[in-house]
């Protein structure tokens, strides 16, 4: 059987009898007795000795004290011995009288005279061993000498100087850190014998505590001594008591932390300094408290003044009890184990609320908080409630999702009070939300069951987000129906709820019909306009009345509860018309937001890498799409579906536009498209993803298939759905590169009517101009190009741009025209170049060359870097870490590498130190 070193010592009492063997016998030969057996020959010879054992609580001085006065009876010694008792101490020469008790009855002493006279008893002590030291050598053995009343202390003293040069040793035995009722005579005592020995008793080596494992049970379990001497601390004392313990079990526990022999108490308390009252108290709190007892929450829960805590910490650090620190322990786990076993059951709830109550008091995080109810009784007392209430509450506000769950689970999986229990379910259920969409569900599911009505269309909500994750679009969508039309909550709550609701109907075009009963009931609300417009943008409509800010307002992605994959739809609507500059503000914002999940996290920065794509910030959008791909490989298969569905097809185009092809093949990979399950929305757009990758690959014939199959699948929802998906765009690029024109002419001029049908969105009609630009050739594919280009300079489109002025280069350049193409090409390599965009900057450097120009800014040197990467370069040589020039251009510690990454590319160096040398003061 083996023992778990690390279990969290929650001991019991352990229910069986003491055993009749001595416990103190727990070596057959204490490694010290050598030593102190060649000072008994010595005094065997004529000689005198005053030898000191000393050692902390529990190091086996009794047990040396008897081995030594067993050893120097064998050599004919005269042996008289006792041991003080704290509890006598206070008898005026208690110790001696009993000593000289248990002498030969020729040389008793009359009791009665020591203790009228000290002088007369020091002296009569002293006659009465010089002539037992006449017939045979003497030693006077006395154990826990610190216990020794002061009158008996004297007469030690004055004996020990005055047996110099007979055969008199003394032996005593005395704790560290406890200096007996007069330290200056104790050490008088030491210093003016010139044969004193100090022998200093140490913890149990491994040897040791192995044989007495050995000797106790026949056979030592694999894990036994280590586990024996944590939980111990290698104390002789407190081993011999658990081995003992152990001995009375049928089976051995799974845990050491089991075995708490109720006889570790009392002798605790034994040792407890009954001079500093403060003792018990603190000792108390300390194991109260456990990994929480700072000295000042020891004061506050012992109920004592913070320097009588520190005098009672100091003692019991002295004895060996405690360690200090900034966290005050005992040295021995098993001895705080047997301090808590003490309380009784009745009393424990109680000291540990206000021990968490104080806890609570001096600023403990709320994890702290939980960590110290998990591992106390006050959390399943109904008195907690209120204050397990507020720790959750804070721990929902200050931790992040992956460290809030398994805290919540170990708090669900103790007995709770009702209305704890309630609270915490919902919290869980939110946690899980962004890792664990299943559990959620059914977390979630419980606490709507649970929860009053008031609050139980903000569980329901939630509750739908996790079907909605799970693909379990009915489900939800019945759900907020039911809610919508029945709940008594709040407005904006209520129009969150329809929103949501219209979200979830867009995976199932069977749906749909619901979307259109929760956009009607949107009308009668307070935040109708607004809605309304969302609601437009969510089924297709029209994305031109959003007002990005109001939207940010009512969706509320950041917060709870909060809409992220509406607001992700809602700004990808946006987006559709050309406004990126309006949406990025807020994707910064998303990005930038507190205790937000994994999963929303994913979405944000695939959000902004959109934003910043569209913008021509390749680089940037690179740097978020990074950050995107590391969080999701941190999550489960479960917990990536959702993100990765939704946030995959910009990662994917951002890769594809950086060269990274490897990389796309990897994550379009794990969206398995080719499986059976329903098609969802976001799905299927990936489907254009992996079409474009094929392509990117030279495999023209699948990338068309799966471009085709994309678009067969969208038109399965008709016009309702959030944002337009230019399926046909790359489906003619593919068609030209097969050679099928006509095909290609007939999707370029669908696209191009669809989109002067929505005259708002400017981006899309400049790209479907230059589609069909691409299909007609001649001069009128010529002017559809140049329209493209007058279209998409309104559009803050820079890649999108840059493609056009590379179509209309390579038209003018079959036209004959090189130096206009010339022109064309040039200013399409420096919009690529400078948004960091590797495969398109290629492509149109290639036909630059083939044009008969050169591309401008491909040399490597200071001149080929854009204006941002110089600019981080520059910080960089002035010494700043990458976090700093973050802060400075209020960009991402990931969006710096990237870019200190092309630099030093362009710049064919190595790393930062090279940079100085390269840049000069440039």
């Amino acid at each position: 059987m083996s023992f778990d070193v690390e279990s969290t010592p929650l001991g019991v009492r352990f229910p069986f009898p003491r055993s009749t063997l001595d416990t103190c016998d727990v070596s057959d030969t204490p490694p010290d007795l050598p030593a102190l057996e060649q000072h008994l020959d010595f005094v065997a010879l004529g000689h005198d000795a005053v030898l000191f054992a000393e050692g902390g609580a529990g190091t086996g001085k009794t047990t040396l004290l008897r081995s030594a006065a067993i050893a120097a009876e064998r050599r004919g010694f005269v042996v008289l011995s006792t041991c003080a008792s704290r509890y006598e101490s206070h008898l005026e020469l208690n110790l001696i009288r009993r000593l000289c008790g248990w002498a030969e009855e020729d040389t008793v002493l009359d009791p009665h005279a020591a203790q009228d006279d000290l002088q007369t008893a020091c002296r009569d002590v002293h006659r009465a061993v010089l002539e037992l030291a006449r017939q045979a050598p003497v030693l006077i053995v006395v154990d826990d000498l610190h216990w020794c009343d002061l009158s008996s202390l004297h007469c030690l003293a004055f004996l020990s100087r005055r047996t110099r040069g007979r055969p008199v040793a003394v032996l005593c035995s005395k704790l560290s850190g406890s200096n007996g009722p007069d330290p200056v005579l104790l050490d008088e005592m030491l210093r003016s014998h010139s044969s004193t020995s100090r022998v200093r008793l140490g913890p149990l080596d491994g040897t040791a505590l192995r044989d007495l494992a050995a000797r106790a049970l026949g056979s030592v379990p694999p894990g036994l001594p280590a586990s024996l001497a944590w939980w111990c601390g290698r104390n002789q004392f407190l081993v011999g008591e658990v081995l003992e313990a152990l001995t009375w079990y049928h089976e051995l526990p799974s845990s050491i932390t089991e075995v708490v022999p109720p006889s570790i108490h009392p002798w605790l308390l034994s040792r407890l300094p009954h001079t500093v009252p403060a003792c018990l108290p603190v000792a108390q709190a300390v194991a109260l408290l456990g990994d929480h007892a700072k000295l000042a929450l020891v004061s506050e829960v012992a109920g004592v003044s913070s320097i009588d805590a520190a005098h009672a910490v100091m003692a019991m650090t002295d004895l060996g009890l405690l360690r200090a620190g900034e966290i005050v322990a005992f040295q021995h786990p098993v001895v705080a184990a047997a301090m808590r076993n003490a309380i009784p059951p009745a009393d424990r709830p109680l000291l540990h609320l206000i021990a968490a109550e104080q806890l609570q008091r001096s600023g403990a995080a709320p994890r702290t908080m939980v960590s110290f109810l998990l591992g106390s009784d006050a959390v399943e007392s109904p008195l907690t409630v209120r204050l397990l209430l507020d720790v959750v509450r804070d721990l929902h506000e200050t931790e992040t999702a992956a460290a809030r769950v398994p805290l919540l689970r170990q708090l669900l999986s103790r007995p709770l009070p009702n209305e704890a229990r309630v609270k915490i379910v919902h919290l869980l259920g939110l946690a899980e939300l962004e890792l664990a969409p299943s559990q959620a569900a059914e977390h979630l599911a419980e606490a709507y069951q649970l929860t009053d009505v008031q609050h139980r269309a903000t569980v329901a909500l939630q509750q739908a987000q996790a079907l909605h994750l799970l693909g379990r679009a009915e489900e939800a969508v019945r759900l907020l129906d039911e809610v919508a039309t029945s709940t008594t909550a709040d407005e904006l709550l209520r129009t969150r709820i329809e929103l949501q609701l219209i979200t979830t109907t867009i995976d199932d075009p069977s749906l749909h019909t619901a979307a259109l009963r929760a956009t009607r009931r949107l009308r009668h609300g307070e935040h109708s306009e607004s809605a309304e417009q969302i609601a437009a943008a969510l089924t297709g409509a029209s994305a031109c009345g959003v007002e990005p800010g109001e939207a940010w307002r009512l969706l509320a992605p950041a917060g709870s509860p909060g809409l992220p994959l509406a607001w992700l739809m809602t700004a990808r609507a946006v987006l559709s018309t050309g406004h990126h500059d309006r949406i990025l503000p807020y994707t910064t914002e998303w990005v930038s937001a507190k205790r937000q999940g994994p999963v929303q996290e994913v979405l944000a920065r695939s959000l902004r890498a959109e934003v910043l794509l569209r913008l021509g910030r390749v680089t940037e959008a690179a740097a978020d799409t990074h950050a995107a791909l590391e969080m999701l490989s941190s999550l489960d298969d479960e917990a990536r579906q959702a993100p990765l569905t939704a946030a995959l097809g910009p990662l994917v185009d951002t890769l594809l536009e950086r060269g990274e092809l490897e990389s796309a093949g990897r994550l379009l990979a794990d969206a398995d498209l080719d499986s059976d399950t329903p098609p969802r929305w976001h799905r299927v757009t990936l489907l254009l993803g992996r079409g474009r990758l094929r392509q990117a690959l030279g495999d023209p014939v699948s990338g068309l298939s799966d471009i085709m199959r994309c678009g067969d699948l969208l038109s399965s929802w008709g016009d309702f759905g959030p944002y337009a998906v230019p399926w046909r765009v790359h489906a003619v690029r593919a068609l030209l590169a097969l050679g099928d024109r006509d095909t290609a002419r007939r999707l370029a001029d669908e696209e191009l009517a669809e989109a002067r049908s929505q005259g708002c969105r400017a981006h899309r009609l400049g790209v479907a101009l230059c589609s069909t630009g691409q299909t007609v050739g001649g001069n009128a594919g010529r002017d559809l190009l140049m329209e493209s280009i007058n279209v998409l300079e309104d559009s803050h489109a820079q890649l999108d741009l840059a493609v056009a002025l590379g179509e209309l280069g390579t038209a003018l350049s079959r036209a004959g025209r090189a130096r206009d193409a010339r022109h064309r090409l040039k200013q399409g390599c420096a919009l690529a170049d400078e948004a960091g965009a590797t495969v398109l900057s290629t492509v149109l450097e290639r036909r630059l060359r083939e044009a008969g120009g050169r591309a401008r800014g491909r040399v490597h040197g200071v001149e080929s870097l854009t204006a941002t990467e110089r600019q981080v370069a520059r910080l960089a040589v002035t010494g700043r870490t990458n976090k700093e020039i973050a802060s400075t251009l209020f960009v991402t510690r990931r969006t710096v590498e990237m870019h200190l990454t092309q630099v030093y590319r362009k710049l064919r160096i190595t790393g930062r130190s090279e940079l100085f040398d390269v840049l000069g003061d440039s």
